[in-house]
């Protein structure tokens, strides 16, 4: 943080008070300032949790994000009256006009690089806290729990932003014991542009659990149909939406779940959901199984009818099931006709 903060002070007007620095700062450094935020909130939530369960008090710093901006050294050393007035004595005003230009246009393109690596790695994510997310994490503490469940469950979490997801991420990434587990914690915090610290690796002789791998790259069709019937978590699932489509309508399709997740609807896209499951390579009859379930699961289906859909033979076995099932169908042929049709 002493760089970012060294390069706002270096453009500073002659005359600043806190207010200017922090707003510069603010401006100029949006993602890391969203970090001391998040950070000041995490140390907030563990200090109201200690005192709640073991009445200990002021374990951490549970500053406002503004007052622990302003209690860093570097800050206070630059709000000094010192410094201020030798700031002042040495301001030469054109030649913090250029500086000034050359770090906004620097801030400028390293920011959108920042957004667009946010942007790509959470291109499939859904900003939604579906019900049945809280099963989830409630399965994940029960006893005897694999490995390879464990990496079940957070593989779906991780397909959603949010809150609560992140609240519980971070949990993981302070207490879980399996390394490979805890790493995956703090790999989706960061990817997702959340503050995280990595935490050092336990102490003492290793057991069994604290080392053990897994992986999901064997599963198949066949795998999750079996979870869906033999009433696995995966069974517990329910979806707003079921969104019948063309792969080759993806930009579209990740827009219709944008637009239904601003409305605090759940999308069930088989590319983004199950694609852990549903790999191309093994197409079959277990495919249709678990789509049928899923569209079991979802209350509605809305078909992105375009050029490419009505050529699809998947797209029309989904119409057909879902005309069996009873259940109310939407047809829209582009993202505006969708924003009419589903207008708040």
């Amino acid at each position: 943080m002493k760089y970012p903060i060294r390069q706002v002070a270096e453009v500073l007007p002659e005359k600043y008070t806190r207010y200017i620095l922090l707003k510069e700062f603010q401006r100029l450094f949006p993602y890391q300032w969203n970090i001391i935020v998040e950070r000041q909130q995490t140390y907030k939530e563990k200090a109201q949790h200690l005192y709640k369960v073991k009445k200990i008090k002021n374990r951490y710093n549970t500053k406002s994000a503004e007052e622990y901006f302003f209690s860093i050294p570097q800050v206070k050393y630059i709000l000094s009256a010192g410094r201020m007035k030798k700031h002042k004595e040495n301001y030469n005003a054109s030649e913090i006009k250029i500086k000034k230009a050359a770090l906004e246009k620097s801030r400028k393109n390293k920011n959108w690089k920042i957004e667009e690596r946010l942007i790509k790695a959470k291109r499939y994510t859904q900003k939604v806290d579906p019900e049945y997310l809280n099963i989830y994490m409630k399965a994940y503490h029960k006893k005897d729990i694999t490995t390879e469940e464990k990496l079940e469950i957070l593989t779906e979490l991780k397909k959603f932003d949010t809150e609560n997801i992140v609240r519980f991420f971070r949990k993981l990434n302070d207490a879980e014991q399996n390394k490979m587990i805890r790493n995956l914690a703090f790999k989706y915090l960061q990817d997702y542009g959340h503050y995280v610290k990595l935490r050092k690796n336990f102490k003492g002789k290793k057991k069994v659990y604290q080392t053990e791998r897994a992986s999901l790259d064997t599963k198949k069709p066949e795998d999750l149909y079996n979870d869906l019937t033999n009433k696995n978590i995966q069974s517990q699932k329910v979806y707003d939406i079921f969104i019948s489509h063309s792969t080759k309508d993806k930009k579209t399709v990740e827009d219709i779940i944008r637009v239904f997740n601003e409305q605090n609807k759940t999308c069930y896209c088989d590319w983004t959901m199950d694609q852990d499951y549903l790999k191309r390579k093994y197409v079959g009859e277990y495919t249709k199984q678990v789509l049928k379930a899923r569209m079991e699961q979802s209350k509605m289906l809305v078909l992105l009818r375009t050029e490419n859909s009505v050529q699809s033979d998947w797209v029309s076995f989904e119409i057909e099931y879902f005309e069996n099932l009873k259940k109310p169908i939407y047809i829209v042929e582009s993202l505006e006709e969708l924003l009419e049709a589903f207008s708040d």
